[in-house]
């Protein structure tokens, strides 16, 4: 099972994850994060090594080999969007590894994963239209289940911006801005996050909506209660 988590910048992703890791352990479920993975030396297969993420762009050889949709896939996409080439790249090859990890390890959770780079990168994109950036993504791998954290653009704004003072960042509402885009841009992100949303719903994947900055036992109490742990195999990579 691949759980993804979306939403804004600063509504909480990473402390739920850690949580939800936290409970898993605690209960004896096999489970893994992306980022974990990250630190590993995982062979998915004989010819692709996982090492760090940031190599994905590089060997686009070993994934189109191993996975011949990748290409027609990647390609599709970047036809519409060329300059979200890495993060389209990225993000794709996250998903393989995820979906070949979740085999072993029964739970993958991935709080910065593909949809949330792909549609981080789209909303980014010039003059970009919600409706072409899904039709690109019809064919995308979609996860089991998303945990959707609302929040709202000025919600999410002074959450990043709080962040930035805590760590001494001067000038952190300037800072913020320009780091995650001012409010308009963090809505049209908000608009492309919600119709992903949905349009996964449509296709199966369980969404679960949780108000972010909500007490994060309610949060991690309405996320455990909605996940289906019947795939927990024996085998772990934590």
């Amino acid at each position: 099972m691949i759980v993804e988590f979306l939403g804004l910048p600063s509504s909480g992703k990473s402390t739920l994850v850690n949580a939800l890791l936290t409970k898993l352990a605690s209960d004896g479920w096999n489970h893994t994060s992306l980022e974990a993975l990250e630190r590993k030396n995982v062979k998915i297969k004989p010819i692709l090594r996982k090492n760090a993420i940031a190599r994905h762009s590089y060997r686009r050889d070993q994934i189109d080999a191993l996975y011949p949709d990748f290409n027609a896939l990647a390609n599709g996409v970047l036809a519409r969007f060329p300059q979200q080439k890495a993060m389209f790249i990225q993000g794709l090859t996250e998903y393989v590894i995820a979906e070949e990890m979740s085999r072993d390890v029964g739970l993958v959770c991935m709080h910065e994963g593909p949809w949330h780079r792909l549609l981080y990168g789209l909303s980014n994109a010039p003059d970009f239209v919600i409706s072409d950036a899904l039709e690109s993504l019809s064919d995308y791998a979609a996860p089991d289940a998303v945990a959707h954290l609302c929040a709202t653009p000025e919600q999410s704004l002074e959450g990043i911006t709080n962040r930035m003072r805590k760590r001494n960042v001067a000038n952190p509402e300037r800072k913020a801005i320009q780091r995650h885009g001012s409010i308009a841009k963090l809505q049209n992100r908000n608009d492309m996050m919600q119709a992903a949303v949905d349009y996964l719903s449509s296709k199966g994947t369980k969404v679960v909506k949780l108000e972010a900055f909500s007490p994060l036992d309610e949060m991690l109490s309405e996320l455990y209660g909605s996940l289906d742990l019947s795939s927990a195999r024996v085998k772990t990579y934590v």
